[in-house]
């Protein structure tokens, strides 16, 4: 039966894979026990053609010019198609185009089991979501996630002329598994760089085991640098990178990376390297564990341990300049629980200079604390808080061995009256009491201590401004806060105490600490969102004033200097793109700036970025009592994004005080849609990298 320009949308029509159709449609009926059966199991079959041939042997349907049939979610278009009803079997040809949801496949001749949806595409090319692309002179589909390509090519380039490819005689494809390449290729452009007989390849969204890209770099200190890791998906919660490195002047080197992750609340890691330096002919290592794990019933655990071979190590072999520049390494484990008013915690420690040449290290073998947060006392307007903590702590000094163990009770009490509108005064008074077993003499001590206060808030006038602004700002409020505050802590000689943290010298107090803190907040509101609230600007400027501090300094013959520096801090965040933070003392009696620290966060654009800031320290003055080393650095960064593929970074860390860089990074980044390409150089003060880097979207 044939019907000439004559487009037929059969789309009440039941093709089934068996080969039932509705018999009321076409001139060869079929038994209503094979329509119910096929109804009730099979998808409906639509086909359209400019002319449409059907065959009653062997239930068969011939379309020519403009062919589309439509299987759930597949559609196949040709030039003429055959289509054999019982069987699902189809042959497509000519300017064939198959869409199986994200997938699609585009030849000259397609044979495909619309059931099973496997076949081979002759003479074609191939995209398989999420960017892969195949072409060959045969790719035939082995199962829904595995393709076999015939003498064509593999890429993840999106381009007729593809930036790089893999020419294959033979290629299978295991979307989410690998690619096993056979006598293959590589191009850049139109130039075979280096041909193989065999090769695996990860090709998997997600991780996936299998070798990373390989590192390249030079290093004036360590020389060449050439390195390569494994990586191990383990399970869908652990993962482990075995990595080798060879630097041509330090030696060779090899780490171990583990990870797992649980749940959110159970999660660790580990990482060990270990190299023997040629430069100072040591086996050099450091191993660094960090887990969080819940034990059941609310208890909470961290383990920590932090440890290097030498104090130098980081200093001469780490790149992040934070840890080149640490001063001491600490190991930990540490247990707690916590109820709605209580807690409880012990910790285990160990921790060692890394600064001082001389030989120190602290245990602390363990700590117990109990404490309970503020709260009232039954049904009265009085609060309470109470921390109880004991230590066992040893110190390994060059000048010999310290031990003591200290039991520290810690009681206070207050009563917050409000005064007025927005007013609250609030008395306290605690006591802390020390006890240790033995002191500097070898013999038991103790340490009382009395503390009274007195803190007063407000009131706290504010005022509210309507704007009408374009950008979604509709009021300011600016509220205003002030407070003044008297801490008194009774004065004891403490010198005959072995010091180990700062609960071993606790200085008398007698001061007077006053301020005001000022907040300006913004009502945005939208015709997407409701009205939210945003916190534009915080200021606090503040002081204090100790009342002991006149007699004291006399009898040492050093001036009177009562008033502690004036503080200022700043948060300014007026909108989401800017921010800045910035804390300043001044000592009002030389008229310097005792610190100045200041950070600073620009984003322009999506396409640039900046960040800035200043640590400032004035050695000679330090509460007016002690005296520090200066400290004058500047550091900064900025980042551009150009046209989306090319990005451009600088950061540096400047030493004011000595004029000196103390480390200058730069970053070249090219990113085109299937690769990228990224170099780096830093330069230290002391030793200067360059890392080159390079990665090829969908292989690792």
């Amino acid at each position: 039966m044939k019907h000439r320009f004559v487009s037929l949308v059969l789309a009440g029509l039941w093709l089934c894979m068996a080969g039932s159709v509705r018999a009321k449609m076409l001139e060869a009926p079929l038994s209503e026990k094979k329509i119910e059966r096929m109804q009730e199991q099979e998808l409906p079959v639509y086909l359209h053609a400019k002319t449409l041939e059907y065959q009653e042997t062997g239930n068969v349907y011939i379309g020519r010019g403009y062919v589309d049939i439509r299987y759930g979610d597949m559609r196949l278009r040709a030039d003429e198609a055959v289509f054999y009803a019982d069987t699902g079997q189809t042959r497509a040809t000519g300017n064939v185009i198959l869409d199986d949801g994200e997938n699609r496949l585009v030849g000259e001749e397609l044979e495909i089991n619309l059931r099973s949806k496997l076949g081979i595409l002759y003479r074609g090319e191939a995209f398989l979501a999420p960017a892969y692309f195949l072409t060959g002179e045969k790719i035939e589909r082995l199962a829904e996630d595995k393709f076999l390509i015939t003498r064509g090519t593999y890429t993840t380039c999106d381009q007729s002329l593809p930036d790089w490819k893999f020419r294959v005689e033979r290629c299978l494809v295991h979307l989410e598994h690998y690619a096993y390449l056979t006598d293959f290729s590589l191009y850049i452009k139109k130039v075979p760089v280096f041909r193989f007989p065999y090769a695996l390849l990860p090709i998997k969204t997600q991780r996936a085991t299998g070798l990373l890209i390989p590192r390249l770099g030079y290093s004036n200190i360590d020389g060449f640098i050439v390195g390569e890791s494994f990586f191990w998906a383990i399970n869908d919660w652990a993962d482990a990178t075995v990595s080798a490195d060879y630097f041509s002047k330090r030696g060779i080197g090899s780490s171990l990376e583990m990870r797992y992750a649980l749940t959110p609340e159970d999660e660790g890691k580990l990482q060990s390297y270990l190299i023997r330096d040629w430069l100072t002919k040591q086996d050099r290592w450091k191993t660094y564990i960090n887990i969080r794990q819940e034990l059941g019933d609310g208890v909470k655990s961290v383990l920590r341990a932090d440890l290097l071979s030498d104090r130098r190590y980081e200093q001469d072999l780490d790149t992040d300049i934070s840890r080149r520049r640490r001063q001491e390494q600490d190991s930990y484990l540490w247990l707690y629980k916590n109820w709605d008013a209580y807690g409880a915690s012990s910790i285990a420690e160990y921790t060692e200079d890394l600064y001082n040449t001389r030989k120190n290290k602290r245990w602390r073998l363990p700590e117990l604390k109990i404490f309970a947060i503020s709260q009232p006392v039954l049904d009265t307007p009085l609060f309470y808080k109470l921390e109880l903590s004991g230590l066992n702590w040893s110190r390994d000094l060059a000048s010999g061995e310290e031990e003591t163990q200290r039991l520290h009770l810690y009681p206070q009490v207050r009563l917050p009256l409000e005064i007025g509108p927005r007013s609250v005064i609030t008395p306290r008074a605690g006591y802390l009491q020390t006890w240790y077993t033995k002191n500097q003499q070898g013999v038991s001590d103790q340490r009382g201590l009395y503390e009274l206060g007195i803190r007063l808030d407000g009131p706290q006038p504010y005022r509210i401004y309507e704007r009408q602004a374009s950008s979604g700002l509709t009021k300011i409020k600016h509220l205003f806060q002030p407070f003044i505050d008297y801490s008194y802590i009774s004065q004891e000689d403490q010198a005959d105490l072995l010091k180990f943290d700062a609960l071993d010298e606790i200085p008398g107090e007698n001061i007077v600490r006053y301020g005001i803190m000022q907040h300006v907040l913004g009502f945005f509101s939208s015709p997407e969102q409701a009205e939210a609230l945003r916190e534009l600007l915080l200021l606090t400027i503040s002081q204090e004033y100790d009342i002991g501090a006149e007699r004291r300094e006399e009898l040492s013959g050093q001036p009177r200097r009562p008033f502690l520096p004036l503080k200022f801090d700043l948060e300014l965040k007026p909108t989401p793109r800017l921010r800045l933070d910035w804390e300043l003392r001044y000592d009002v009696y030389t008229g310097k700036v005792a610190d100045n620290n200041m950070d600073s966060w620009l984003t322009l654009s999506d396409y640039m970025s900046l960040v800035a800031g200043w640590r400032y320290t004035n050695g000679e003055i330090d509460d007016g009592q002690t005296q520090v080393d200066n400290i004058n650095t500047l550091y900064g960064g900025v980042n551009l994004n150009l046209g989306k593929k090319i990005a451009l970074g600088f950061s540096g860390n400047h030493n004011v005080e000595y004029n000196q860089w103390v480390e200058k990074r730069y970053s070249l980044t090219y990113t085109s849609q299937c690769w990228s390409v990224g170099l780096s150089f830093v330069d230290r003060f002391d030793k200067d990298d360059f890392i080159f880097n390079i990665s090829m979207t969908g292989l690792s």
